[in-house]
């Protein structure tokens, strides 16, 4: 009888192990997919911030280009 309940709870915790082992499996996908995303982020951020220096360069050149001598 003893050796029946014991089978038992193996056996349940076999199963709660194994819905873990899934949803651990299924958040790592969504971790990685989520730094996938994190890492293109990056790349676009640092691109626009290098076009909004290279247009603010020069806007600053034809600015200067563009005054009167008075000035």
């Amino acid at each position: 009888m003893l050796d029946h309940y014991l089978q038992e709870k193996i056996e349940e915790l076999q199963i709660k192990c194994s819905y873990l082992e899934d949803v651990v499996d299924k958040l790592d996908i969504v971790v990685i997919h989520q730094q996938t995303q994190i890492d293109l982020l990056i790349k676009e951020v640092k691109y626009l911030r290098q076009q909004d220096n290279s247009d603010n360069k020069q806007e600053n050149s034809i600015a200067k280009i563009e005054l009167p001598p008075h000035y």
